[in-house]
């Protein structure tokens, strides 16, 4: 998945130079500065593998090998994986040595299945990139002033859907400096995010919380992401 947080070097250029240039992105395909050009696919994935080095007529998956894997996934083959802690093959220790209890005043409670969950892995300090993903795509309230915006702007890809219209994105790892404490950096600023929100960058993913929700799940891109995406965001108010 083409992402501009993941910068790509030319494979033509490399062949000749240990120090080959950045690929940019040039409408719908990504380009160097010598103009060698690789189209991005309507998924939003490019093949950056150079024709000299394929050893075979075809290579890489054909389309019926990419339908035959489709079928088998979606056949519930994997079905079985997973215990639930409702299931009564699982005993009371078990669920009690998977169980965390936490007491204190909360005003936000995010339940998450393991695909949001390994996008923002380990636990902590990432919970706090995901709390203020979900402020920057307006699924939570953002204190502050939006009336005006600063870079970097939303990512924006086709959206998922038969149409494919492009969807904004805003990330918080766009604004994280490097070192090893950058999120828990960030999370101290977090009430001075609004100028990189979607709102400010005058962008939304739907009339409510719940719409916008459900289309960042959709939309949002993490690299090695693959797993079904589930959130739920309950928000207290009051006592």
């Amino acid at each position: 998945m083409i992402t501009e947080n993941l910068p790509m070097t030319c494979p033509v250029c490399g062949e000749k130079s240990g120090n080959p240039p950045l690929l940019t992105r040039d409408g719908n395909s990504l380009r160097c500065p010598k103009n060698h050009c690789f189209d991005i696919s309507s998924k939003g994935y490019v093949n950056l593998l150079l024709s000299q080095h394929k050893n075979v007529k075809d290579p890489g998956d054909s389309k019926e090998m990419v339908a035959a894997r489709r079928l088998f996934l979606d056949s519930g083959a994997y079905s079985g994986e997973t215990e639930f802690l409702s299931e009564r093959t699982v005993s009371e220790d078990a669920a009690a040595r998977k169980t965390r209890i936490s007491r204190g005043r909360s005003d936000i409670l995010m339940l998450m299945s393991d695909g949001v969950a390994d996008d923002y892995f380990p636990a902590q300090p990432m919970m706090k990139r995901l709390l203020l993903d979900l402020r920057l795509n307006g699924i939570l309230p953002m204190p502050g002033d939006t009336s005006g915006c600063r870079e970097p702007a939303p990512m924006e890809f086709p959206a998922v859907t038969p149409e494919q219209q492009p969807v904004a994105v805003q990330y918080s790892k766009q604004l994280l400096k490097d070192g090893e404490d950058a999120v828990n950096e960030l999370w101290d600023s977090r009430d001075t995010l609004a100028p990189w929100s979607l709102e400010a960058w005058g962008k939304s993913l739907g009339g409510t919380p719940e719409l916008r929700l459900q289309n960042w799940l959709d939309n949002y891109s993490e690299r090695g992401s693959f797993d079904d995406r589930t959130l739920v965001v309950m928000k207290f108010d009051g006592e």
